[in-house]
C-alpha cells in the first residue's frame, strides 16, 4: 500500500481489507508492506529531503500516527 498523507484514513484501509475478507473469507491476505508518504496525493512540487532539504517536523508527526 502506499498512501499520500491526505489519502484514506486507516479506518478506510481497515474496511478496504475486511470487506475482502468478507467477500472471500478463503482468501488469505498478508499486507508486506505499507508506506505512507509524506505528500500530499496530488502534489508533485514535494521533494523533501532532496538536496540537503528535510521534513518538516509537523508532517512527520502525521506520518508516525498514520503507521
Amino acid at each position: 500500500m502506499h498512501t499520500p498523507i491526505d489519502g484514506p484514513s486507516p479506518w478506510a484501509e481497515y474496511w478496504s481489507i475486511e470487506t475482502l475478507h468478507r467477500l472471500l473469507p478463503r482468501l488469505h491476505q498478508q499486507l508486506s508492506e505499507l508506506d505512507n508518504r509524506v505528500d500530499a496525493q496530488n502534489d508533485n512540487t514535494s521533494n523533501y529531503g532532496a538536496n540537503g532539504g528535510a521534513v518538516p517536523p509537523a508532517l512527520l508527526d502525521e506520518q508516525g500516527w498514520l503507521y
